[in-house]
């Protein structure tokens, strides 16, 4: 089953973003303040969510998905997340695990107030080696979630190339964590840092929907020349649609995105595989209607996102 599952990394993608919360943290909405430390809800004290119990990972594989990506994972500290990943396992569902927003600015910026407590390198490096034994579960690796706006209210470019600055430290890191744990070159994930398609933030691509990427993926390619056949151009798509099926698809029109990547002179970006890291609403589903928007979303995946997508949706209980 292992085996098997390591070419779900290759094949199509279909699957829902996954951010639970317990019952009881409900009533003040998602992970209201004061109720639970932290919404990393995937260590073995919550099993009853995922695991046996309410069942979401088995539950999701019955609704056609293939794939959880994670928003909150960290790892060390006493946290054990191994019956998670072992519970992914048995329901053939593969896991993107997240660099989050924080690790990857509190590994560049330390000394700032809210990093002082977060030692990020080392949890970095713990989740390198927590996911080691389960490398063939691993979908990708997902840094960062449109980096490019955090922390900021209103994004300028200068701020876009010192995010890149952040990111391309948090790449390094995550490498050299790969190789102080042997991770097996064949079995290397996927990596992508999601841009938004809601920004424009390049003066290469000025014009261009998550023009963002036209900011981060050229520099990482060319520092990390060893992502060559790893790096995915992840989009936070948000709402399915014509509109989206027409900028996705290759060679597509003018005003396609690998049009457009190409006519800015970066034919490097522009052949990535695609993944829609998010494409979706969070209104508020049955779970038989969000297995049939999965498929309607993400079932063969739209022309230019071959690998498929993760749907985004709330489904209630």
């Amino acid at each position: 089953r292992r085996d098997q599952m390591l070419s779900t990394r290759h094949a199509s993608l279909r699957g829902f973003t996954y951010d639970p919360a317990p019952t009881d943290s409900l009533a003040g909405g998602l992970h209201p303040a004061g109720v639970y430390a932290s919404s990393d809800f995937f260590t073995e004290d919550f099993a009853p969510m995922w695991g046996a119990g309410r069942a979401d990972l088995a539950e999701m594989g019955r609704l056609g998905a293939n794939a959880v990506r994670l928003y909150s994972w960290r790892a060390g500290s006493g946290r054990n997340h191994e019956p998670f990943l072992e519970a992914a396992v048995a329901a053939d569902v593969a896991v993107a695990l997240p660099i989050d927003n924080w690790l990857v600015h509190c590994l560049s910026h330390a000394e700032a107030q809210p990093c002082q407590a977060l030692d990020a390198a080392a949890a970095i490096s713990a989740s390198v080696s927590e996911a080691r034994p389960h490398a063939c579960a691993i979908a990708a690796w997902v840094v960062g979630t449109e980096y490019e706006k955090f922390g900021e209210v209103q994004p300028t470019v200068a701020s876009v190339q010192e995010r890149q600055r952040d990111l391309e430290q948090a790449l390094a890191h995550l490498l050299e964590a790969e190789a102080a744990v042997g991770w097996p070159p064949e079995r290397l994930p996927p990596i992508t840092v999601p841009v938004s398609l809601d920004t424009y933030l390049s003066e290469r691509c000025p014009t261009l929907r998550g023009s963002a990427a036209c900011e981060f993926y050229p520099r990482l390619l060319a520092r990390f020349p060893q992502l060559a056949g790893r790096l995915l151009l992840g989009l936070q798509a948000y709402l399915p649609g014509p509109d989206l099926r027409r900028l996705l698809q290759r060679p597509g029109g003018p005003d396609s995105l690998h049009a457009q990547l190409l006519a800015a002179g970066l034919p490097e970006v522009a052949a990535l595989p695609t993944l829609l890291t998010e494409v979706g609403s969070v209104e508020p589903t049955s779970p038989a209607a969000a297995a049939a928007e999965l498929a309607a979303a993400c079932s063969g995946g739209y022309e230019g996102a071959p690998l498929g997508c993760f749907f985004n949706t709330y489904v209630t209980r």
